[in-house]
């Protein structure tokens, strides 16, 4: 057998082409597709070189267990698998993405994984010791002729995309190279802020490309593999440092992005693309994750994410929200009811609703989560529950039964008896063994869940009381606003210091409006002008396309639970900056 081959690598859009001739004697081919995006393999423990405490962090031993983040960024097609060679032999047990997968392996120097368990984008790979990785790599086995030689086409799932390709021949003599190849495409080119013209300058046209490109963000979220469980649902994150989705599995989240396809289908300029569609297709995934078994604590509640954790038993813990499934419930369920008159959503509104009620009837404050491991409902209750009036609000809505009123009610006035301050912003929780506050944070974002779910309980019952306290929370934050429009991530510290809150800039925004529609109060207006136009400055244009559309964040909570201090864009930052754009629209037709 001949050793080398030449191979020709062609790459036009998402299309990779690999054609070579093969030398006589190879009945079996091997082709080895190797991404940039793997180099290095990210991990849970990385320690971004922006992150302000990081050589304080690198002196501190390390812990045992490891969640590494292999990327896949092509199409996975049958007898596919993934091979990690670590740089040392190891030993112990690994599970690939433990959110669906609960099978524990053993831990070698190199482990092969199929295709039926891998996602694309990131995947979670739970090792029980600190292993590095060598080379991760995807593989596909073909038999050939070599008269005919071999030519087969791979669908990246980005335009984007570098890497080498190598070729193994199998023959009497054994395995060997037949040939390696290397892709580079153009560097990318990061794009400056836009300087836009201040107010009442702003004009719709300007207005609608800004949304456009917010829901551009959200349809490149979605997952788009069919093998994976949350198949249609959205990445919560994209990681503009590590290029590639995250966290597929953040169920809660993708709920201001449904409600912004659905509005946004209404309009003539985005007629005819579908988003109605997508809108669907994303409701119908979260709906699967409702809890049906009658024993089951959280009964009718849906899971809310999975939450990584090096220490955990499969790399991840699998949490059901009550707070955060009535978030989603407004959101999307309730909208694409509407829309679309499948009372499979309505139902699952419903159903939460009296599961919600069997909690608050149990606890004297509703705890956060009920996690599948250790199993048991925690001992803690966040400011950010506070959003499950959001759910609760919209169905009674539209269906006017005040049990669900009561329900929300009863949500709210719980969770003001047990955070709420005389300034008018919250603690930041409420720990139910200790019967002790944890003081506020002044987490910009924790404390907009708070004033989203103040503003939803007055729809719910508009008799003032709650009106007059999302107006205090209101004046305190609006204090805290920078004078480009954004908040810190923590509003009462420096930009320098806490970074800017992208996700809670394009919450207060859309909250600013929403309150403006029932105080008219022109300095409501003007603080969600000031923040829509941070958005609209800093939305990212630049020549990521996966990041097109995001709003790019770089705080201690870029990842929420992970990544901090890395450079990521969220899509429901995207849904609330398009929603927000949409009252502006609004408010300029009158």
């Amino acid at each position: 057998m001949s050793q080398t081959s030449r191979m020709n690598l062609h790459k036009r859009g998402t299309q990779l082409e690999i054609s070579l001739e093969i030398p006589a004697g190879v009945q079996e081919i091997e082709v080895r597709i190797y991404s940039d995006r793997n180099n290095p393999v990210s991990k849970l423990s990385d320690i971004s070189h922006r992150h302000p405490e990081r050589e304080q962090l690198l002196a501190q031993p390390k812990t045992a267990g490891e969640v590494l983040f292999p990327v896949i960024d092509l199409e996975l097609e049958p007898a596919m698998a993934a091979v990690v060679t670590f740089r040392a032999d190891t030993e112990g047990e690994y599970v690939m993405n433990g959110a669906f997968n609960k099978r524990k392996e053993p831990l070698s120097r190199e482990i092969e994984i199929d295709a039926s368990v891998l996602e694309h984008w990131e995947n979670s790979l739970w090792v029980s010791g600190q292993s590095e990785v060598e080379r991760f790599i995807v593989k596909q086995t073909f038999r050939v002729n070599e008269r005919i030689g071999f030519r087969h086409t791979y669908w990246l799932l980005s335009e984007d995309w570098n890497g080498t390709v190598e070729v193994y021949g199998t023959s009497s003599d054994g395995t060997q190279l037949l040939a390696r190849a290397a892709y580079e495409g153009p560097k990318l080119q990061q794009a400056a802020a836009v300087s836009l013209i201040e107010g009442d300058a702003w004009n719709s046209e300007l207005l609608l490309s800004k949304l456009d490109l917010a829901l551009t963000y959200i349809r490149n979220s979605q997952n788009r593999n069919p093998r994976s469980p949350f198949y249609e649902g959205l990445y919560l994150f994209y990681d503009h440092d590590a290029r590639t989705y995250r966290s597929p599995n953040w169920i809660w989240s993708w709920g201001p992005a449904v409600k912004l396809l659905v509005e946004s289908d209404k309009l003539a300029a985005f007629a005819g693309q579908g988003l109605l569609q997508t809108a669907e297709q994303i409701g119908q995934t979260s709906l699967l994750f409702r809890k049906q078994h009658l024993a089951h604590p959280a009964h009718g509640i849906t899971t809310s994410r999975w939450k990584y954790g090096s220490q955990l038993e499969y790399g991840v813990v699998e949490c059901h929200s009550a707070a955060d499934a009535n978030f989603l419930s407004g959101w999307a369920w309730i909208p694409l009811f509407e829309a679309t008159g499948n009372r499979d959503f309505l139902n699952g509104a419903a159903q939460l609703a009296l599961s919600t009620e069997a909690l608050i009837s149990e606890f004297e404050i509703a705890p956060m989560d009920y996690l599948e491991e250790p199993k048991g409902w925690t001992n803690w209750s966040i400011d950010e529950i506070g959003f499950c009036t959001e759910g609760l609000s919209e169905l009674y809505r539209v269906t006017g039964d005040e049990r669900y009123k009561k329900i929300g009610e009863n949500w709210i006035d719980k969770v003001l008896d047990k955070l709420e301050r005389p300034d008018g912003l919250w603690d930041r929780s409420w720990l139910r063994n200790e019967r002790m506050r944890l003081t506020c944070e002044y987490m910009t974002r924790g404390l907009g869940w708070g004033m989203e779910g103040l503003i939803a309980a007055h729809r719910l019952s508009p008799s003032g009381k709650y009106l007059e306290k999302a107006i205090k929370m209101a004046e305190a934050v609006i204090g805290m606003q920078h004078e480009s429009g954004c908040w810190a991530h923590y509003c009462n510290q420096s930009l320098e210091a806490a970074g800017a809150g992208e996700k809670a800039t394009s919450l207060w925004s859309l909250l600013l409006y929403r309150l403006f529609r029932f105080t008219n109060d022109k300095r409501h207006l003007e603080a969600a002008r000031k923040a829509l136009q941070w958005c609209l400055t800093n939305v990212y244009e630049g020549g990521d396309r996966e990041g097109l559309g995001g709003i790019i964040g770089c705080t201690v909570q870029s990842g929420v639970v992970y990544r901090q201090w890395y450079r990521l864009s969220n899509v429901y930052t995207s849904g609330f900056f398009g929603l927000a754009i949409l009252e502006e629209l609004k408010l300029r037709e009158h």
